[in-house]
């Protein structure tokens, strides 16, 4: 979501195998252009109960697992976290809009009759994050604004239910239905001499719900051809709101908030289908190929889009892969309903005649397994981009800047983005203990708005350095139930973002 973070990252002891696909990712997924992170809850430990007990920088977090019977055909796993900042913030005065959070997920596991399988998982949090001014009122002046504060807070919820369902010994088949929920709800006040009247700046109400059910059908028609062809519909719903006072850079605006910047509301669905195979052509050969479709019942706009991933293995360890793919992704939804007043009171709609942002990917790897516990990777990519959305009368596009209401403006498809690079990463499973993951990215983003003049955009860093290391101690090897010790660091080392600085005294007097 646009509006906020409120899972930084997905517990590690809940997830099962994921997938992360930074291009020309298979015919499965669709409505996206840049990457694709599918990742799963793991089922809970069927036969005897753990539980685990973390702290980090970040938060503290325990988790939960275990059978519900002794019949071994059912399970939980369940896992809270809450931040580290929310315990500081409770004894010191941290002085900074520092977010804090917490969330619960779990996951039920049922084994049922006739090699079927029923799953119920959710997801849940809500994070907040606050910032009041400074109370040493000397400091306040005309354009400082050292006396405006703000609080934020995103809830969201998902609930869903799976079932799974083996057909012979050839075919499965699976369905999902999933609903989900997204509060953002943000104030703005200046903090007066006094200390304790607040004179309200600006407020944002948004509201998203979607509703998603998919089903899909897997066969194996020999040991050379596995087939699989879904289909998946989204309900979609939003209601947004964001007032503001009329002169919001006055440090006296007198509490009036009467000037709607972004206001609107409405329902609509996605559809999206696919099908696609695998073909092993011989020992070193192996091809995957599928066609993935796209309906935006709001527009009625269709998309057909092609992907394909040929590997070639150059020997027991090393291979050699292209993939290609036509892509799609609406803008995120309440940009469609963002209404405007022509100079007759009259409300319309801005945007809801836009296209598909649309991009063709294309992606070389080369995988070298060095050992049972190193494997290195190289890939480069390119990623052109066409039908961007961008503003009519204005150089400016979402990929191009952040922090305003780019959906407030009228807004056309007349833009373009290219992104190319390099990426390089090196890592060791755990093993006697420890593990490590170092990779490196060198690379260039930039776009063109309706002015057809090529601009680095604000994720063109040129270059991004991660590495991980983390070791592991077993406390008590003579036990039955052994106890572990972990301890990880991760760091980043990214190049300088491009921004435009505001010219604020041009802003006051316009």
């Amino acid at each position: 979501t646009d509006k906020g973070l409120v899972f930084e990252q997905l517990y590690q002891q809940l997830l099962a195998n994921t997938d992360f696909f930074s291009g020309a990712f298979p015919a499965d997924y669709g409505n996206a252009i840049g990457g694709v992170f599918d990742a799963r809850f793991r089922n809970g430990n069927t036969q005897k109960r753990q539980h685990a007990f973390q702290l980090s920088i970040i938060g503290i977090d325990f988790s939960t697992e275990g059978p519900f019977n002794k019949n071994g055909n059912s399970s939980y796993l369940a896992n809270y976290r809450y931040s580290t900042t929310g315990i500081i913030k409770e004894f010191v005065d941290v002085g900074a809009a520092i977010p804090t959070y917490q969330d619960l997920s779990f996951k039920l596991h049922f084994r049922l009759p006739n090699q079927a399988t029923l799953d119920v998982f959710g997801i849940g949090g809500i994070s907040e994050s606050e910032f009041f001014p400074s109370q040493d009122t000397s400091a306040w002046s005309e354009g400082t604004r050292l006396n405006l504060g703000s609080t934020a807070r995103t809830t969201t919820g998902t609930i869903g239910v799976s079932y799974a369902q083996t057909l012979g010994s050839k075919s499965f088949l699976k369905s999902t239905l999933v609903g989900t929920g997204i509060n953002y709800d943000q104030s703005a006040f200046y903090l007066q001499r006094d200390l304790t009247t607040r004179d309200s700046v600006s407020k944002t109400d948004d509201y998203e719900y979607r509703i998603s059910w998919a089903t899909f059908w897997n066969h194996t028609f020999g040991p050379r051809h596995t087939h699989r062809t879904g289909v998946a519909f989204h309900g979609l719903a939003s209601n947004v709101f964001f007032i503001r006072a009329d002169n919001v850079f006055s440090p006296n605006p007198g509490g009036n908030l009467n000037d709607t910047i972004r206001q609107g509301q409405g329902e609509t669905f996605l559809l999206n289908a696919y099908t696609r195979s695998q073909f092993i052509l011989s020992s070193k050969w192996q091809l995957n190929a599928g066609l993935h479709f796209v309906y935006f019942g709001l527009t009625g706009e269709v998309s057909l889009e092609p992907r394909m991933g040929l590997q070639y293995r150059i020997g027991p360890r090393q291979s050699l892969s292209l993939g290609y793919g036509l892509h799609s992704q609406t803008e995120p939804f309440f940009t469609y309903l963002i209404e405007a007043q022509d100079e007759n009171g009259q409300s319309s709609r801005l945007n809801d005649d836009l296209l598909f942002n649309k991009a063709h990917h294309v992606v070389l790897s080369y995988r070298w397994q060095i050992s049972e516990k190193i494997g290195f990777v190289a890939e480069m990519y390119h990623q052109e981009q066409f039908n961007m959305v961008v503003a009519e009368d204005l150089p400016i596009s979402r990929v191009g800047g952040e922090d305003f209401f780019f959906e407030t403006f009228d807004l056309n498809n007349g833009g373009k983005g290219r992104n190319t690079g390099l990426e390089l990463a090196l890592e060791r499973i755990i093993a006697n203990g420890y593990y490590f993951i170092a990779n490196t990215s060198l690379f260039r983003s930039t776009y063109m708005a309706n002015d057809q003049v090529r601009r680095p955009s604000i994720f063109d860093t040129r270059f991004i350095g991660n590495g991980i290391v983390g070791k592991e101690w077993e406390l008590n090897k003579k036990k039955a139930k052994p106890k572990f010790f972990n301890a990880n660091i991760s760091v980043t080392y990214t190049g300088a973002r491009y921004y435009t600085p505001i010219n604020l005294q041009l802003a006051i007097d316009s």
